[in-house]
C-alpha cells in the first residue's frame, strides 16, 4: 500500500459505457462524502461540465471524485495532483452488451425503435444512430471525443492511447475482481464486496454470432481492439509492480497539452 502522500489529490473516474463501472463506481463513493463528489450527469452531460468549469478554487479544492462518461479533460478544472481511472472492456463483448442492454432498456431513447423494426445485431451495426455506440466508442472517450458524429481517426487513436499511458490507472472488465484489488490498494480505498450493477440480463454471447457479423464488429473497432491490447499490457505491468505506477503518471497539468484544443471538454 502506498504512503499517503502519494495519493491523488483528485480521482476522475473515466466511466466507459458497458464496463462494469457503475458496480466499480460504488466503491468510490463509500470512500468520499457527498460534498466531496461531482457527477457529470449522463442524460445532461453538456451542463454537468459547464457546472465544473465554473466553479471557484474554493469549491474544486473539496472535490475528492468527479465521475463521469465525458470526463476526459476534466483535469483542467480540478486540484492537482490528480489521477484518471478506467476501465476497459473487451471491444466484441462491450458492443454484444451495449446491443442486448439498449433493447432489454425501455426507458432508452433507441428502445422503440429498435423494437418496432424488430432491429438485428447485423442492422444495429450498420443502423446510422448507432454509430457511436458500435464503433469505436472506448477510443473516443478517451482522447475525449464526444461528439457523436467525429470520426475515429489515427490520431484520435494516438490521443486515447497518450492519455492511457500517461494519466490513467486501467482495469479491465474481464478482470474485475482483479482490478477492484488493484485500484483498492494503489489508492487506498477501503475493501468493499462490490454488488453487480446495470447487469444486461439475456445478453448475446459470441458463440451465438454469425462470423460475418463478428467480423463486421472486428472492423468497426480496429482502434478500440489495439488500444484494448495497450490495456492489458498496462493493466498487467501494474499488477506486476503496483508501487510505482503514480510515479509513472503525469498527475498535473500547470498548462494545456497539445491536445486541449481538440478535447471536446475543453470546447464546451
Amino acid at each position: 500500500m502506498l504512503r499517503k502522500t502519494h495519493r491523488p489529490a483528485t480521482i476522475l473516474f473515466l466511466h466507459l459505457p458497458k464496463t462494469a463501472g457503475i458496480s466499480l463506481r460504488s466503491v468510490f463513493f463509500q470512500g468520499y462524502e457527498d460534498a466531496q463528489i461531482f457527477r457529470i450527469e449522463p442524460n445532461d452531460p453538456v451542463s454537468s461540465i459547464r457546472q465544473l468549469k465554473s466553479l471557484s478554487k474554493r469549491e474544486r479544492r473539496h472535490l475528492k471524485l468527479v465521475t463521469g462518461h465525458t470526463l476526459w479533460g476534466a483535469h483542467y478544472f480540478v486540484e492537482a495532483p490528480f489521477l484518471y481511472v478506467t476501465m476497459l472492456r473487451d471491444p466484441v463483448e462491450r458492443v454484444l452488451s451495449s446491443f442486448s442492454y439498449i433493447r432489454s432498456l425501455p426507458s432508452h431513447f433507441l428502445y422503440e425503435e429498435m423494437h418496432a423494426s424488430e432491429m438485428s445485431l447485423k442492422k444495429f451495426l450498420t443502423w446510422k444512430k448507432s454509430q457511436f455506440e458500435v464503433e469505436n466508442q472506448q477510443t473516443k472517450l478517451l482522447a475525449g471525443v464526444f461528439n457523436t458524429k467525429k470520426a475515429c481517426t489515427q490520431d484520435v487513436y494516438k490521443q486515447a492511447v497518450e492519455h492511457l499511458e500517461k494519466y490513467c490507472l486501467v482495469g479491465l472488465t474481464e478482470h474485475f475482481a482483479q482490478s477492484l484489488t488493484m485500484f483498492e490498494n494503489i489508492l487506498e480505498l477501503e475493501h468493499a464486496e462490490v454488488p453487480k450493477s446495470n447487469v444486461t440480463h439475456q445478453r448475446l454471447r459470441r458463440t451465438e454470432i454469425e462470423p460475418d457479423v463478428l467480423e463486421e464488429i472486428h472492423r468497426r473497432n480496429q482502434y478500440d481492439l489495439a488500444l484494448y491490447s495497450k490495456a492489458e499490457k498496462l493493466f498487467t505491468e501494474t499488477l506486476e509492480n503496483p508501487t510505482s505506477v503514480l510515479s509513472t503518471k503525469k498527475m498535473s497539468s500547470s498548462s494545456r497539452d497539445k491536445n486541449a484544443e481538440n478535447c471536446d471538454f475543453i470546447l464546451i
